[in-house]
C-alpha cells in the first residue's frame, strides 16, 4: 500500500500494471507488480558478453535446469526453490561519476565547524544513485547458493553458517 505510493511518487512512472523505481546513475532498476503472494517473479542480471551467456548456459544446463533463450539473446533459467526467473543478458557495466563528499565532523576531524549537515537542511526527495544490492531469502539456502554460485557462477564473499550466503 504505502510503500508502492510512496515508490510511485518517486518515479512517476507505472509501467505493465506496476510500478518502476529508478535511481540516478543505474535508471530503472526495480519493478513492483501484483502478485497473488509477496514474491520475487525475475532478477535481471548483466554480463559482458556473448561467452558469459555460453558458458552460463552450459552451466546451467549441465546441473539439470532448463535454458530458455530470448529472441534478443538473453537466457532464462527458473530457481529451483523460489522459482523466480533469473534472465541474463549482456549489459554495459554501470560507470559512475564521482561526486565530492560532503564535509562530516567525526572522531578526530572538524570538518563543519559552523554549519548542519547537508542531510539535516535537505528539503527535496532522497534520489539513491543505484541499488547496491539485493537480498532473497529462501528456504532451502544450499539449493539456491548452489544455483547462484554452481549454476550462475556467482561467487562466495562470506557465509553466515546456516543462514545466508553473501555473494558477488
Amino acid at each position: 500500500g504505502s510503500v508502492i505510493r510512496n515508490l510511485r511518487h518517486i518515479t512517476g512512472r507505472t509501467v505493465d500494471n506496476g510500478w518502476t523505481f529508478a535511481t540516478t546513475d543505474g535508471g530503472d532498476q526495480l519493478h513492483l507488480v501484483a502478485a497473488p503472494r509477496r514474491q520475487l517473479i525475475e532478477i535481471a542480471l548483466g554480463v559482458d558478453d556473448a561467452d558469459d551467456l555460453v558458458r552460463i548456459a552450459a552451466s546451467v544446463s549441465q546441473k539439470g535446469f532448463a535454458v530458455n533463450t530470448a529472441p534478443d539473446g538473453s537466457i532464462s533459467v527458473v530457481e529451483p526453490v523460489g522459482e523466480f526467473r533469473a534472465v541474463v543478458k549482456v549489459a554495459s557495466r554501470l560507470v559512475q561519476a564521482r561526486r565530492g563528499i560532503p564535509p562530516y565532523n567525526g572522531p578526530g576531524r572538524t570538518e563543519r565547524l559552523t554549519a548542519r549537515a547537508a542531510g539535516v537542511l535537505r528539503s527535496d526527495q532522497v534520489a539513491p544513485r543505484k541499488l547496491g544490492h539485493c537480498v532473497i531469502g529462501t528456504v532451502d539456502l544450499e539449493a539456491t547458493r548452489r544455483f547462484f554460485v554452481d549454476g550462475l557462477g556467482f561467487k562466495v564473499s562470506d557465509n553466515i553458517v546456516g543462514h545466508g550466503s553473501f555473494l558477488r
